[in-house]
């Protein structure tokens, strides 16, 4: 179907660091149904077909602390091509001030912006070790992130590894490392929950 671009305004609200309930666009409704009393209208998502637990055969997942991630999902999908969003999907994005990457990239943060649950997508065959560790930095390590910045690890920063190599800083910016490109064929999709106090800056 044509796509029309949207011509509707947006709202710009600053949100303070106290209500990060809010930081997501189901936040915001979700506060503003109870101050005018309004029904908040649910996400009407039909559930996907998932095989549970088979994600194992492919990566295993393990804690240094389990106190700095007291929740880590890992999903696997097959077969994907990456490619343009769609328009409706560009226009979105760029209308929070966000770029359009790739397809994959784009509907990452299209659902953090809408839901407010962060995820993050690694190219699963750049993932050598089969392996998820997430643990703290160490003296001298260093992870060259997305934005093409090789930064300094520091032995309070949570990372993701794959056993040895630092993949992401947690709950901040992936790494170039395992990021996907055009040729990615298999992804591995993170959802975690990460202790507030560990990624805080």
């Amino acid at each position: 179907k044509d796509y029309i671009k949207s011509l509707n305004e947006t709202i710009d609200f600053d949100i303070t660091p106290n209500r990060p309930d809010c930081f997501s666009h189901l936040g915001v409704a979700r506060d503003l149904s109870v101050k005018l009393n309004k029904p908040l209208k649910t996400l009407n998502a039909e559930p996907i077909s998932y095989k549970k637990n088979q994600a194992k055969k492919y990566i295993s997942i393990n804690f240094e602390n389990a106190d700095d991630c007291p929740r880590y999902i890992a999903g696997i999908v097959k077969n994907v091509k990456v490619g343009p969003s769609p328009d409706w999907l560009i226009d979105r994005l760029e209308s929070i001030g966000q770029r359009s990457i790739n397809n994959l990239v784009d509907i990452s943060n299209y659902v953090m912006m809408e839901l407010g649950q962060p995820t993050h997508i690694f190219d699963y065959d750049k993932i050598n070790s089969k392996e998820i560790l997430i643990r703290k930095g160490k003296k001298g390590e260093s992870l060259s992130t997305l934005d093409e910045i090789k930064r300094s690890v520091s032995p309070n920063e949570l990372l993701i590894t794959n056993g040895s190599t630092p993949l992401a800083l947690a709950g901040i910016m992936g790494g170039l490392e395992s990021a996907v490109s055009d040729e990615t064929k298999t992804i591995l999709i993170e959802s975690a929950y990460f202790n507030a106090a560990t990624i805080r800056k």
